[in-house]
Order: C-alpha cells, then structure tokens, then sequence
C-alpha cells in the first residue's frame, strides 16, 4: 500500500510542479490555483506517510480553507478544479484507498462522512461529469433522505459521489439535512389548470422553472413558487404561506378547489 501510495504521490507532485524540479519553499501560495494544490499535496504526503490524524487535520484544514473563500475566489477555485480534474481524481482515488484500509484497521471510527440533499423543486438534481450545465448527465441525486456525499465544495458546484457515480451537482439546490421524498414528477403538474363557474373563471399556470402565475377573470393576479413533497405539489405565496395541492384522475386539488388541466 505505502509503495502505491509513494508512486502516487510522485505522480501528483509531477504533476502540481508542472513537471519541473520541486523546490522548497516559505513563500505562501499566491493564487488560488497554488493553494489548491498545496492542500491536496498536504493531504497526499500524509496518506502516504499513513499518518491518521494528519490526514484528517490536512482535510480539515483543505475544508476551512474552501470555506474562507469569497465569492470572486470560488470563482477562481472552480476554474482551477476544473483544469486539475484528473489530479484531484488521483488525490480521491488515494484518500479511498486510506480509508478502506484504517477502517480495515478498526482505527478510524471517527472518520466522519459529510452528506449532502437534493432540495430541488421537481425532485431531484442531475449529477455531471463537469461542473457546467451543458456537461454530459451521469445520474440524478433525488430529493429525500439518502444523500449524496460530499466531496469537494467548489462554489457554484459541489462534487458529490451518489450510488458510486461521482459528479457536480449545482450548489444552490443543496442542503445539509435530509429532504421530503418525492413520489410524484413534475411534468405530472406542469402547466395550466383552470376552475371555470357561471361567472368567473381562475387560472393557475404552473412553470417549468420552479415558478406559477395565478389570474382571475376579476384581472387579480399573483406569482410564487412551487416544489414537490412526496405526492403533493407545494405552492409558496409570496407572503411566505403555502397550500397543498394534490393530483388524482386529472384533477389538481388547490386548496378548496378543484382545476382541470387546460388543453386548447
């Protein structure tokens, strides 16, 4: 293991360095690239050296670091993750495989894994290959209390690894408790439902981006949110209340009423 390690942590020292000669330094890391691979070198040196708590307080302190950030440096930090990609797989790959092996060891019940949940609207988060919106979909994290965990916060992204799949989700839609399961999809509630009596008539619009539009045909108006809980599509007001709706045979239950689905 430690021969392994050794070869690996060369690689990546190879590789930080630009494959030029190491030299040592006192000088601090100035941009947020070279801190980065400071971190991650601390944490490969101490797996190879197969020094516990080392790794542990390296890790923590990789952690506190990304925290520390303002919002113009995780910009930077994203940027950087995604040049290093390969690197920081090698550096995962080593820390995987020191854990295995101390939790072998019955030596590290106190290693703690920190989780993550899909908060989504619609139920669920695509998980991608990079951390970009038009990056290939490798899974979904859904909504609920199983998680996914964590393994890097770049900002605007998180890496997570969910059913052995490691990918970005978006940070925004993240939380660090566990969510309601949801059991219904969201196209099952996209879309217009009207309630249409002798004189009057009401429409709720609901759209795909998480948002719903409500008009009368007295010209009253309103926008909100919406999101899904387990079987019921939530809608949030804009003073902050929300009413359960539910769906059966076509037919959204909004509070009192009941809405038919508008087809022209």
């Amino acid at each position: 293991m430690k021969k392994f390690f050794a070869i690996l942590t060369a690689a990546v020292l190879v590789v930080a360095c630009g494959g030029g000669t190491i030299t040592k330094t006192n000088t601090k890391p100035k941009t947020i690239e070279d801190q980065l691979l400071a971190h991650l070198v601390k944490i490969e040196k101490a797996v190879m050296d197969g020094e516990y708590e080392q790794t542990r307080a390296a890790a923590v302190a990789h952690y506190e670091w990304e925290q520390s950030l303002n919002e113009s440096q995780k910009e930077e930090l994203a940027v950087a993750y995604i040049k290093h990609d390969a690197y920081i797989t090698r550096v995962l790959t080593a820390w995987d495989e020191w854990q295995s092996e101390v939790e072998g060891l019955g030596c590290c019940e106190d290693v703690d894994i920190t989780y993550v949940y899909s908060n989504s609207y619609d139920g669920y988060l695509n998980v991608r290959a990079q951390p970009s919106a038009k990056s290939r979909i490798l899974g979904r994290l859904p909504n609920g209390p199983e998680g996914a965990e964590l393994l890097w916060d770049e900002g605007k992204w998180t890496k997570v690894r969910v059913d052995g799949v490691e990918g970005y989700v978006w940070s925004a839609n993240l939380q660090s408790t566990p969510t309601d399961p949801v059991y219904i999809k969201a196209n099952e509630v996209i879309g217009e439902w009207i309630r249409v009596t002798y004189s009057s008539g009401y429409c709720y619009e609901i759209l795909e981006n998480g948002k719903y539009l409500y008009s009368d045909s007295d010209g009253n108006e309103k926008a909100g949110t919406w999101y899904l809980s387990y079987h019921n599509l939530i809608l949030k007001h804009s003073n902050g209340k929300t009413t359960v709706c539910t769906l059966e045979n076509d037919m959204l239950t909004i509070g009192d009423w009941s809405y038919e689905r508008y087809t022209e």
